[in-house]
């Protein structure tokens, strides 16, 4: 390592095509990675299909088996400590021929070849055998990087990448010098008061530029300027025509780096409209860096790009309308262009460099022991308690372990619990049970229709074949479907089953007849069973163990409550009728002498909008006494502000996340008398209890605390004290116990 903790070492990268040759975003990438790398001080060179770079060696544009005849004899040849492929059918013979000699390979996967052939015409036996091509060099890579979450999907679940080899890195950007727009516009010739859209793609089917130029044609100023050559151009050229937009939309072919740039500084908005196969989109940074907001369709890889600025709108792929009105929006309420390039200022390509010379090339220099594959499996990807729970206790584990445990999440829909998983930089895909079996209620799950029946058979047979190619050492199924489908999959499999149970077994959660089933299956498959209470573990089954959700450091860092003339509480947890905030408006038609404010924190998730609409019907006749915030990411934040909470749930908690997050945080609770909650909270102790379902019970519990100021700080203190059995690297270090016991 150097100075700045940069490996010093050779890597030889091997491209598609040199950018003398073509300019894909393939390409592009490729050959600033290597410059970037370069400038950072690495002996980088690289090997690509023509020209005439000092720092590459050029090979001849013949058949992909004599190109790859060509790349084998130069990696042989090379004393490259690492070799870098940027397109994996060319390192087939390579890797065939052992001309690699134990060095480590990374390979980038930036799109399946494979689909892109039968995208454009290919047949099915050509698709067939570049898919056979592209597989046998992404499973025997010790690396493979992707762009975007979609593609990381897509290498581990049609190449059979295993999780702990995948990293997913998206690319980087060049920032041009500041120019005025309008003096940009004229130098090019454009009308420089008019709606100037620019799309810079192949012109391809999948590419989507037919939907841009049919929004286009809907805005009667608009110009569209296409940038980009392929077979597509006749028929989009005839589109135009067809349209009656001829002559407002000019395509000018390929062009070179500074004048693309030139056209997106120009434009009033930039559109990426693909239809399909979009490893991430490298023109959307591109067009950010030259201060031009960009309209993408919801594809693969261009979700993840939208992320990455707020001046990115994202619109329904092959939807003209929608994109037309999301083009007219642009073009109302144009940006700033300094503070949309200020957006992607952390996306410099020498930054993108040292994130794959730190994060990928330095751990494959290092022998390491392979670390421990853990599988979580979850049914959903809303942000409910126990996905919540779930991440913070893998980030636990990962803090307290190092490398040791590799923890890859795959959920069973989309939702915004992905955005979670990002955040904490967890591993993830989503393998998609079908919408009908998704949707059938915890009690129905005996009771399904045949269809879900199969649904369900075929899904976990799928799930099956595709864990087994993973080869995880242990499965650890967090949520209630995840766990009867994650005990079919395990049957006679090599990997450890570990359930996770979250919820109380037993009426009203479960009917009898679903627990006793639930019950018998995990007590047959499971190599352990753990819940986050004794309470939860009881309804289980009588061989679990407890495991309790753990509590994020932040929430020990709350500052005290300062106390005031208003006494302020909260209710944290989504809005749903079984967390009985209604309860909560019951009892405050009982305290109305009482100065206090109530704030109901939390959104409904599962088809419960009219419960929350009822609430905040209700709650109007108390006026500012009552606030509602929804969902919120900063949970700390919140409750720094607040005296207490309340816990209003109408059936028994298996746990209560947010109880023991407030008694962390120095903030008492007030809670109903029965669940998991029992186990550590103690009346005038840490907390209040009430009698459950009693409105009355609630406002005396309320009266009390506000009646005991001086007695708070010592609650608070208390709290603290409990909520240090909850910490996350003690709670981590029970789970490691548990997986290295159940390994053994």
């Amino acid at each position: 390592r150097t100075g700045r903790g940069l490996v010093t070492l050779r890597v030889l990268h091997v491209g598609l095509e040199s950018l003398s040759v073509r300019r894909g975003g393939l390409n592009r990438f490729c050959d600033n990675v290597v410059r970037a790398e370069r400038s950072l001080g690495l002996d980088a060179t690289a090997v690509w299909v023509g020209g005439d770079e000092e720092y590459a060696a050029s090979i001849s544009p013949a058949s992909l088996w004599r190109r790859n005849r060509d790349i084998a004899r130069i990696i042989r040849e090379s004393d490259a400590d690492l070799i870098d492929v940027h397109f994996a059918p060319h390192a087939v013979w390579a890797l065939a021929s052992g001309a690699l000699a134990h060095r480590p390979l990374v390979v980038h996967f930036q799109g399946p070849w494979a689909d892109e052939s039968r995208w454009t015409g290919g047949s099915r036996a050509a698709s067939f055998v570049k898919r056979r091509l592209e597989r046998f060099v992404l499973r025997r890579a010790e690396s493979v990087v992707v762009l975007s979450q979609a593609f990381g999907d897509i290498a581990r679940q049609r190449y059979f990448v295993r999780p702990e080899r995948l990293s997913i890195q998206p690319p980087g950007v060049s920032i041009p010098k500041v120019r005025d727009r309008a003096a940009i516009r004229a130098e090019l010739g454009a009308i420089v008061e008019a709606p100037l859209v620019v799309a810079v793609r192949r012109l391809v089917p999948r590419m989507g530029l037919s939907v841009a130029i049919e929004a286009v044609a809907d805005m009667p100023a608009a110009q569209l300027v296409i940038i980009g050559e392929g077979p597509e151009r006749s028929a989009l050229e005839a589109t135009a025509e067809r349209l009656g937009c001829r002559d407002r939309v000019r395509i000018l072919g390929a062009l070179s780096d500074v004048e693309r740039d030139q056209w997106l500084a120009a434009a009033t908005v930039s559109v990426v409209p693909t239809l399909a196969h979009e490893g991430f989109g490298l023109v959307v940074l591109e067009s950010l860096a030259a201060g031009t907001p960009v309209v993408v369709s919801d594809v693969d890889g261009l979700v993840d790009a939208a992320a990455a600025s707020r001046f990115v709108n994202v619109v329904p792929r092959g939807d003209a309308e929608a994109l037309r009105e999301a083009l007219s929006l642009a073009h109302a309420a144009i940006p700033d262009a300094a503070e949309v390039r200020a957006s992607v200022s952390a996306c410099e390509w020498s930054q993108v460099a040292s994130r794959l010379i730190e994060q990928t090339y330095a751990p494959l220099m290092t022998a390491t022991v392979e670390p421990t594959l853990v599988t979580y499996l979850d049914h959903t990807a809303k942000r409910s308690g126990g996905e919540l729970a779930l991440v913070k206790l893998i980030s636990a584990i990962t803090a307290s372990s190092g490398d040791a445990y590799f923890p890859h999440v795959v959920l069973f829909e989309h939702g915004d619990f992905e955005a979670e998983l990002r955040r904490r930089g967890i591993s993830y895909e989503v393998f998609e049970l079908p919408a009908r079996t998704q949707g059938v209620a915890r009690d129905e799950l005996l009771r399904s229709p045949l269809t879900g029946l199969y649904d369900t058979a075929r899904f976990s047979w799928k799930l099956s074949r595709h864990l087994r190619r993973q080869r995880p050492d242990i499965v650890h199924a967090n949520s209630l479907k995840a766990i009867a489908i994650g005990v079919i999959v395990s049957i006679w499999s090599p990997w450890r089953l570990l359930t996770h149970v979250r919820d109380i077994w037993i009426p009203p959660y479960l009917s009898e007849a679903v627990g006793r089933a639930m019950r018998l299956l995990t007590a047959r498959r499971s190599d352990v069973i753990v819940a986050n209470s004794a309470l939860t573990g009881r309804a289980a089954g009588s061989r679990s163990l407890v495991l309790a959700s753990p509590i994020d450091e932040p929430f020990f860092r709350v500052t005290p409550a300062q106390p005031g003339s208003t006494l302020r509480l909260a209710v944290i947890g989504r809005l749903a009728p079984w967390k009985g905030q209604d309860l909560v408006l019951d009892a405050l038609e009982l305290v109305t002498d009482l100065d206090l404010h109530v704030s109901f924190v939390g959104s409904a998730l599962f088809g419960e909008d009219s419960y929350a609409e009822e609430l905040v019907r209700r709650a109007s006749v108390y006026g500012s006494r009552v606030t509602f915030l929804s969902a919120v990411d900063d949970v700390p934040s919140v409750l720094a502000s607040l005296d207490a909470t309340l816990l209003s749930s109408r059936s028994p908690e298996p746990f209560g996340n947010v109880v023991v997050e407030s008694l962390a945080a120095g903030r008492p609770v007030i809670v109903p008398h029965f669940g998991g909650l029992v186990e550590f909270i103690e009346d005038g102790v840490n907390g209040l209890y009430y009698e459950p379902n009693s409105a009355a019970s609630l406002a005396d519990a309320i009266r009390r605390f506000a009646a005991n100021g001086a007695e708070r700080e010592t609650k608070a203190e208390r709290g603290r004290e409990t909520a240090q059995r909850f910490a996350a690297p003690r709670v981590a270090e029970m789970a490691q116990r548990i997986y290295e016991s159940v390994l053994k």
